[in-house]
């Protein structure tokens, strides 16, 4: 379908044609200009885990991304790291259990190791002047919970980070990490000490959000239910 306006005769001295790329809100450039916060949004912004239920088009995304923008500062800089969380739906044979759960979380660590990076390219200092066992921790959180070929996932960021930052990467890379905690240590021990470790970056901590749930939803709701109540019932990590 495609729409065209007829803006008044008075505000145009020439007939023109307005196109819209997109019929979805998120992919305008103005949105963010558009926000209204709605009610409780500081609850949402403060430090309880939060999620958002609301039909397609109801503003969710907007949201999500005001709430994005509480992890920067006015000059625009960091103040939380920001993971992407992408979650996994289980194969439609399989139990949703404690299993799932450990998938989902490797997923979540998965997501953070990959934020951590992009933030070492962009401020290199924020790592490097950190104490050496914030250091370690974090090469060691890098190499245990990223997945798949690190080097090939990042290719592009090496390819376009400052030299100061690709030499950090670089680093990052070869090193042989120290063993912080055991391999089947409990979630919330490794959460806890990133975020101990982020905390020396300079950073309040870190933020996992997801968006984009309705395709889901709509194919096979229940799974997701069930996804999503199994991975939640786990708050305390």
């Amino acid at each position: 379908m495609r729409k065209v306006v007829n803006l008044p005769t008075e505000a145009q001295e020439t007939p023109g044609l307005t196109a819209f790329d997109s019929l979805c809100a998120e992919d305008e450039p103005w949105l963010d200009a558009c926000f209204v916060p709605p009610r409780y949004f500081e609850l949402m912004a403060g430090s309880r885990s939060v999620a958002v239920f609301g039909e397609s088009g109801s503003g969710k995304t907007a949201l999500y991304r005001a709430l994005r923008g509480c992890c920067y500062d006015k000059e625009g800089h960091p103040v939380r790291l920001v993971a992407e969380w992408h979650p996994a739906l289980p194969e439609a044979d399989a139990p949703v259990d404690f299993t799932s759960v450990r998938g989902q979380v490797r997923c979540v660590f998965d997501a953070c190791a990959m934020a951590l990076m992009y933030y070492c390219a962009q401020y290199p200092d924020a790592l490097s002047t950190a104490p050496q066992w914030a250091q370690d921790t974090l090469t060691w959180f890098v190499h245990t919970y990223g997945q798949g070929d690190l080097r090939i996932r990042l290719g592009p960021l090496l390819e376009e980070s400052e030299p100061g930052g690709k030499a950090l990467l670089e680093s990052l890379l070869d090193a042989s990490p120290r063993q912080v905690l055991n391999p089947d240590a409990a979630p919330e021990q490794v959460a806890a000490r990133l975020t101990e470790a982020l905390t020396r970056m300079g950073l309040r901590g870190i933020w996992v959000m997801t968006d984009g749930l309705e395709a889901w939803a709509k194919a096979d709701p229940k799974r997701l239910s069930d996804t999503l109540n199994a991975f939640l019932s786990t708050l305390p990590l």
